[in-house]
């Protein structure tokens, strides 16, 4: 299940410091770095900040981002893998401190989807199983947090139409795979759309449902909505490409 850094920058860019003094000057420095994509410099500041001040929350959730992060900047498989561990082991140590902390277990859930792009087939389906069970204890936690309604609309999404051998080979070695369906990713993207109507983001994606139901009048409407609204970042822009290529393609299509 792929994330991309996007959705990693958008979900995490609003934490509130906590605290005073050198934990949140710390915190504020690796924020800014975050802002500025300075990935490794964020990591170091945040290293810095775990070893003064050990096992905080609000530094490992902002360190599994990070780690997940930098996959994308990394060239070799092993090392991709590593570091996708390491976001996965910062996460889960923030779960572990502060079960109920919404964000640690959306975190979670979002770095086990970066795991599972990179793990192999048995790992897969219990990554799979993973992120269900993180965003949906996420959801019960805050469900106002339209981020951790568009993870559980991709998570159904990306089960519901995975390739039918892998799908068939997951089935007879591993157990299979989770539920899911068309139908509810439509639905839970449908909700993180009605709770941040302004994210270009949740209706790139749920036009991308729509279109594996058949519903391309309805998937049109939502690439209209996407060129009405404003860009906030280069990803939003390129959600406006694909809008324009695919009402160019789709135009007198039932």
């Amino acid at each position: 299940m792929h994330f991309s850094r996007t959705l990693f920058f958008l979900v995490f860019l609003p934490i509130t410091v906590l605290g005073e003094g050198s934990l949140g000057d710390a915190l504020v420095k690796a924020d800014a770095q975050d802002a500025a994509h300075d990935t490794r410099g964020a990591i170091k500041s945040l290293e810095e900040a775990n070893h003064a001040f050990p096992e905080q929350t609000e530094v490992l959730v902002r360190l599994s981002k990070q780690h997940s992060d930098l996959i994308q900047d990394l060239s070799s498989k092993s090392e991709k893998e590593k570091t996708a561990r390491r976001a996965v082991d910062c996460a889960e140590r923030a779960v572990k401190l502060q079960p109920k902390h919404a964000l640690a277990q959306l975190s979670l859930a979002i770095c086990y989807g970066k795991l599972a792009d990179i793990a192999g087939n048995k790992e897969k389906v219990e990554c799979s199983k993973r992120i269900k069970e993180h965003v949906v204890e996420s959801i019960k936690l805050n469900p106002a947090d339209d981020f951790a309604w568009h993870v559980l609309g991709r998570w159904n999404f990306g089960i519901a139409n995975i390739n039918g051998v892998l799908k068939a080979l997951c089935e007879v070695a591993y157990g299979g795979l989770p539920v899911a369906s068309n139908e509810d990713a439509a639905k839970f993207l449908q909700k993180a759309s009605d709770l941040a109507p302004q994210r270009i983001m949740h209706r790139q994606y749920l036009a991308h449902v729509l279109m594996a139901q058949g519903k391309i009048d309805k998937a049109r409407a939502e690439w209209k909505s996407i060129l009405e609204l404003p860009s906030s970042d280069k990803p939003d822009d390129l959600a406006k490409a694909e809008a324009r290529e695919s009402l160019k393609k789709y135009a007198s299509r039932r």
